[in-house]
């Protein structure tokens, strides 16, 4: 997939550039910057979390719309090989696959061997708001993320499936009830939490975001040093 066309709107920037610079950030400096800009209500819902505190995420979505799955056994196989070409085929270099589990609750929505086949296309992680399995094959695949709520034993064979592609979706927030989820915005999270950073304002909101991380990296080196805390909180405080 042509990248440079899809993602023109970053100039000379590629993806990963931009997904490295967002690695240095933490969220709660993306949140604040977020906030004073007007976009304080782009919170995932707080139970969504990395499998491993010290994984991060960053990367435009690739959305996927899921629901219950109507198949009977006999259709299976053939739609599991089918699904799972489908898949790898929207991923890129840089990108977050987030999964809509439409509200299944039990069944997993990764497993290790589709999260095998989109490290091999590009995929820098997967975002779910349901549960996921294989835990520990996950756990050793370097440099991908995943966040989802908990881990479970039960696959979604006959319970759930995908069957849409880079279409709108919502996630449940944790200020608002659902978070709309465009392809291509930003996915950006760390173990306190994920926000969803709209693609239109994105350079903007990682540009303050980066000066707020600046700002308290300085301040720490500033207490560090000995400085009163008032002090180094005029100099480097927010508004």
């Amino acid at each position: 997939m042509d990248t440079k066309e899809m993602f023109a709107d970053l100039g000379d920037y590629t993806v990963e550039e931009i997904n490295a610079r967002w690695d240095k950030i933490e969220t709660a400096n993306v949140y604040d910057a977020l906030e004073s800009m007007g976009y304080s209500d782009q919170c995932l819902d707080i139970a969504i979390r990395p499998i491993d505190v010290s994984q991060k995420i960053a990367g435009p979505a690739v959305t996927v719309s899921g629901s219950k799955a109507p198949f009977h056994p006999e259709e299976l196989a053939e739609h599991i090989d089918y699904r799972h070409r489908r898949l790898n085929a929207q991923a890129y270099k840089g990108c977050v696959i987030v999964f809509d589990s439409a509200g299944e609750r039990y069944s997993a929505k990764l497993g290790g061997f589709e999260a095998w086949g989109l490290l091999l296309h590009g995929a820098r992680g997967v975002l779910t708001d349901g549960p996921i399995r294989d835990t520990k094959e996950l756990l050793d695949f370097e440099g991908f993320s995943v966040f989802s709520k908990g881990s479970t034993l039960i696959p979604s064979n006959m319970r759930w499936y995908y069957h849409d592609f880079n279409k709108t979706i919502g996630i449940k927030g944790l200020i608002k009830s659902l978070v709309r989820i465009d392809p291509g915005d930003w996915i950006v999270g760390d173990r306190d939490g994920v926000l969803v950073v709209p693609r239109a304002i994105m350079l903007e909101v990682l540009k303050k975001a980066e000066e707020l991380e600046e700002g308290e990296l300085r301040m720490r080196k500033a207490l560090l040093d000995g400085k009163p805390l008032e002090d180094a909180f005029d100099v480097w405080g927010r508004e």
